[in-house]
């Protein structure tokens, strides 16, 4: 980056001076520039007469839309400077030279309206260029001086650099024809500053093609047909993965169905066989409970039978008076626990599985 701040303002030097100069003084090189410029006039004819045929009514357009408002504005200016002479202000004598100016503004301004107007439609008409060679090497000068600048402050360096070559090979054919000249010191003179321009001309040349390390579009263009093949070939890979790990998620989400299925057969199998377990088991505890149920009954009627045996021998209808009491109590006591069996029993069947298990 240090060199290029160093070189391109010593690259641009030689043009913003000499364009300086040319732009001051063109005398000099005005008489030497005539034969290239009716040259460049010529070859740019036929390119000039069908642009100005495509403007030309654009321009007239615009030209009478500024003669217009020239127009308008004197009015104006004339309204305005009458206004004052007429109440006699001081500022009068002031306002009627400012109307005076802006008139003569106004009527310059028309009439270079009407010059382009007039050189637009002449050229349109096959005309030679209305410019006249001065025009030409100022507007060169002018684009060497714009372009030096730009290049040497780095704004835009290689279209500065572009614009300074394409101003340097007019100039150099311009300037240095030696080979007009006879045999002798100013013959040599011109060649060497012949070859200085064409040396110059080289360092513009790399200095529009220098990119500043950044890719430019000539790399972009080769390459870029490249980044499209694999681009294009990343595509077609990743639509292959995207095939592969489809028909793999299909084969594992099947193998996880089955897997499940296989599960799912299990967990019935060992679902079956705890509830045969808990069946069972249920089956004991009630038969358990009915068990001692049954005994409780069976002790109970005994010590009922003990009392009866008693009050027996206590006398007759003594014995006759309780057992006719026990009796019921005791044949109660038997149904009770006859019913208590039963719901039991139910209770334990309600518990047991709807469907008859097998082994």
């Amino acid at each position: 980056m240090i060199v290029r701040n160093i070189a391109r303002p010593l690259l641009a030097s030689t043009f913003i001076a000499g364009g300086i100069e040319t732009f001051r003084n063109p005398g000099p090189r005005v008489e030497a520039a005539e034969p290239v410029i009716d040259l460049i006039s010529e070859a740019a004819r036929p390119m000039a007469q069908k642009a100005a045929g495509r403007t030309a009514e654009a321009v007239s357009q615009a030209t009478h839309a500024v003669e217009s408002a020239a127009g308008s504005v004197t009015a104006t200016a004339d309204d305005l400077a009458a206004r004052a002479v007429m109440t006699a202000d001081p500022v009068g004598g002031a306002a009627s030279a400012a109307n005076d100016t802006v008139a003569s503004v106004a009527d310059s301004v028309t009439e270079a309206s009407s010059a382009v107007r007039a050189n637009v439609r002449g050229v349109a008409a096959g005309q030679p260029l209305p410019f006249g060679t001065e025009s030409y090497v100022k507007f060169n000068a002018a684009l060497q001086v714009a372009a030096g600048v730009l290049l040497a402050t780095g704004r835009a360096p290689r279209l500065a650099s572009a614009a300074l070559a394409a101003t340097l090979v007019p100039t150099t054919v311009a300037s240095h024809r030696f080979w007009e000249l006879e045999p002798g010191e100013e013959r040599t003179n011109q060649q060497a500053h012949l070859l200085k321009n064409a040396s110059l001309l080289g360092g513009l040349i790399l200095a529009s093609a220098d990119t500043a390390g950044q890719p430019g579009l000539a790399w972009k263009a080769r390459h870029l047909g490249h980044e499209t093949v694999v681009a294009a070939g990343a595509a077609k890979a990743n639509a292959a993965l995207a095939a592969q790990a489809a028909g793999a998620n299909t084969r594992a989400t099947r193998r996880l169905a089955r897997a499940n299925a296989k599960v799912a057969g299990r967990a019935g199998a060992l679902g079956v066989e705890k509830a045969g377990a808990a069946a069972a088991r249920h089956g004991r505890r009630a038969a358990t409970v009915t068990r001692r149920e049954a005994k409780l009954g069976a002790a109970l009627a005994a010590k009922e039978a003990k009392v009866a045996r008693r009050l027996a021998r206590k006398g007759w209808e003594t014995t006759q008076t309780r057992a006719d009491q026990v009796l019921p109590q005791a044949q109660a006591r038997a149904a009770e626990l006859g019913r208590q069996a039963q719901e039991l029993g139910a209770k334990v069947a309600d518990r047991l599985p709807a469907t008859p298990l097998t082994a």
